[in-house]
């Protein structure tokens, strides 16, 4: 189950990574606390743990992704109109996919493009 999908700004590629709202109705923080580890697996199985962390005033929380995001960032070469998505597992695990994007031309027409992160270099995205 997809749970979100966003499209990379600046500040989600060179600070952190900004949550849709909905984003919480999946999360649980503990009680009184801002902040959770959240361990995020891609399609080869690989693991990363991010800080996923929300404001503690104000009527919107807005969560983001901290601690251990630009790690993955760099690792996945992240940039800014990439599409990374978050989907929940069928054990309950929680998954994260990136989509380079990139323009190919088909029969002399430009067609955007989404390509996984890990075939990018094929196409000389990455």
């Amino acid at each position: 189950m997809e749970v979100s999908s966003k499209t990379a700004t600046v500040t989600d590629t060179t600070t952190r990574f900004e949550l849709p709202s909905k984003t919480l109705n999946h999360i649980h923080f503990p009680q009184n606390e801002f902040s959770v580890d959240l361990i995020f697996a891609d399609r080869f199985g690989k693991l990363y743990t991010f800080s996923c962390c929300k404001r503690r005033t104000g009527r919107y929380p807005k969560p983001a992704l901290r601690g251990g995001w630009l790690h993955f960032v760099r690792s996945k070469a992240i940039g800014v109109g990439d599409r990374v998505t978050f989907r929940k597992l069928d054990g309950g695990e929680l998954g994260i996919e990136v989509k380079k994007k990139t323009e190919i031309k088909l029969f002399g027409k430009r067609v955007c493009e989404w390509v996984d992160d890990e075939d990018a270099r094929l196409f000389g995205v990455a």
